[in-house]
């Protein structure tokens, strides 16, 4: 039996829901003329790009692979720095 991994599994599903919100929401702003809505549905919009750039990085941190960006080096180390 395949074991499937619950946090990726979570991102899907809150993924598609929010993804379902804001269609409906920017139809529905569509249809009543409302530029609060409209605006809302987009902004719910961006939080669904950043579930799916958080998608990635979780399967790129569950892999066993090394990172392809970081060369071999291990990606779970950030080392900030001043610009």
């Amino acid at each position: 039996m395949c074991r499937v991994n619950c946090k990726l599994v979570s991102f899907v599903i809150i993924g598609a829901l929010t993804l379902a919100y804001c269609i409906v929401e920017i139809v529905v702003a569509l249809y009543m003329d409302s530029l609060t809505l409209l605006s809302d549905g987009f902004h719910n919009f961006s939080d669904v790009i950043a579930l799916l750039i958080a998608f990635y990085a979780a399967k790129v941190y569950d892999s066993d692979e090394p990172c392809p960006v970081m060369n071999g080096t291990d990606s779970r180390i950030i080392i900030p720095y001043n610009i």
